[in-house]
């Protein structure tokens, strides 16, 4: 798929059609993909005069996909590590028929398809697939053997019964919705948390409810600030386009999303300046745009040894806008080869940032963080500065997953608790029923003696 995962790419390879076990499972980004650079590499003096980067670069590739889904895989793993493979589902394949053609199936062919080993699936792909976004004929341009306009509707469907092409697989994988079905399917399991399986629960039990698991719900927070805090490190070669020299420079720059009601914010800049062992010398401040406007709105901040503060008043006009963080100034080391594998002349300064923003609470904020598509940033509760329990709250709007609304599986029908007043009615209810049995035995003892003196006396049956 393309960066952004709205397109498959035109160097993607695509199954052959007449076979779906050649399909692609699943679709993740590989157009553009920054990554850790590999230096003293043939990729990396092949990729070094584009990128202008000396720690990162751009690769394209299936190779840049698949990180994508093992990082996926493993977290998967560990939100559900009962995870293993199906004996429950296989593999997709055309068995005689082919989906699409309609005709003999070609190439690879297997009797035992629905017996052997060899053809059963791990359960993390079937969650991929399930969860998955498919949009079918989305192609960026450059492949001329592909028109990708050829998927019809209804669309080819896997024995997942949802749908496949021999382009994009079941569709582009989804995060969040893979890793609550797999946390679902964990719970229905093992329920008691003691780590052993106690059902037989399949990812087909656990699809009937992770959907609703997943709810967007507002949260009223009991104070008046949040916060976000980060660690860097800044070098000559890691200051984007301030760099001090060189051509290569990786932007190190760092978003902060300011809400509406922000009043103010607050910052604090911790770099060590000097640091003898490594022969570091340096001076270093931080620079703050809110709204990206290209101004710095930080000032100079005061500055306490290695510590700087920083604190601005934020006005309406800068809400609902992301700030931009940087570091500036300059640093040399004296001792520039400290170990034998040292490559570069480097001098690095690590450093970390804390950020506070304070709202005027004199009405609710409900506040929400966007998505940023080159970066991620949230925001936290932190302690309050004064919190007034009558007046207004912060309240945060959130996807969260509820484990608490889980129905386990082969779990006892609840309990009807009867209110007071169907409990009154029921006492009334009993008590004519003892009453008129106890008639009834009454009479039945006064005529049982006169049937007994006259037999032609006779009884209802």
């Amino acid at each position: 798929m393309t960066h952004d995962g709205s397109e498959v790419t035109s160097f993607s390879s695509r199954g052959w059609m007449s076979q779906q076990h050649t399909w692609p499972d699943i679709a993740a980004p590989g157009r553009e993909i920054w990554s850790t650079a590999p230096r003293r590499t043939v990729i990396d003096l092949s990729s070094r005069p584009t990128d202008q980067d000396l720690y990162y670069m751009a690769i394209s590739g299936t190779s840049m996909a698949t990180p994508h889904i093992g990082g996926i895989a493993a977290l998967l793993i560990g939100a559900a590590p009962s995870l293993g493979a199906a004996d429950y589902h296989r593999e997709d394949h055309d068995s005689g028929t082919s989906l699409v053609t309609g005709e003999n199936s070609q190439g690879y062919d297997q009797e035992d398809w629905t017996k052997a080993n060899n053809t059963r699936v791990h359960e993390v792909e079937i969650i991929m697939e399930l969860t998955s976004d498919y949009f079918p004929n989305s192609c960026e341009s450059g492949n001329d053997e592909d028109d990708c306009t050829d998927i019809p509707e209804p669309c080819y469907t896997s024995l997942t019964g949802l749908c496949h092409d021999w382009r994009i697989g079941h569709g582009l994988v989804n995060v969040d919705r893979a890793l609550a079905l797999a946390r679902t399917l964990q719970l229905l399991r093992d329920s008691d948390g003691d780590g052993l399986v106690d059902t037989n629960a399949t990812v087909w039990d656990a699809l009937e409810q992770y959907e609703n698991l997943m709810q967007v719900k507002k949260i009223q927070l009991q104070t008046d600030r949040l916060s976000h805090s980060w660690k860097g490190e800044w070098s000559h070669w890691n200051n984007g386009p301030s760099g001090t020299f060189g051509t290569y420079t990786t932007d190190d720059r760092h978003f902060v999303w300011i809400p509406n009601g922000t009043s103010n914010l607050e910052a604090t800049f911790t770099i060590v300046q000097r640091n003898i062992e490594a022969g570091l010398i340096g001076q270093h401040s931080m620079t703050i745009d809110i709204g990206e406007t290209g101004d710095n709105d930080a000032g100079q901040g005061q500055r306490e040894g290695d510590t700087v503060y920083y604190s601005i008043e934020v006005e309406e006009s800068m809400w609902n806008s992301w700030a931009e963080f940087d570091i500036v100034g300059n640093g040399i080391t004296l001792l520039p080869f400290n170990e034998p594998d040292d490559e570069f002349y480097e001098p690095l300064f690590a450093y970390t940032v804390d950020v506070a923003l304070t709202f005027d609470l004199s009405q609710d904020w409900e506040i929400e963080i966007p998505e940023r598509p080159d970066f991620y940033s949230d925001l936290d509760p932190a302690p309050a500065s004064s919190f007034n329990p009558d007046g207004g709250r912060i309240i945060m709007i959130r996807n969260v997953y509820d484990e608490s609304a889980i129905i386990p599986l082969n779990a006892e029908p609840p309990i009807t608790i009867l209110s007071d007043i169907s409990m009154v009615t029921v006492l009334t209810l009993t008590v004519v029923l003892l009453s008129l049995l106890g008639a009834a035995f009454h009479i039945g003892q006064r005529m049982l003696p006169q049937y007994v003196m006259n037999p032609n006396i006779k009884l209802g049956s």
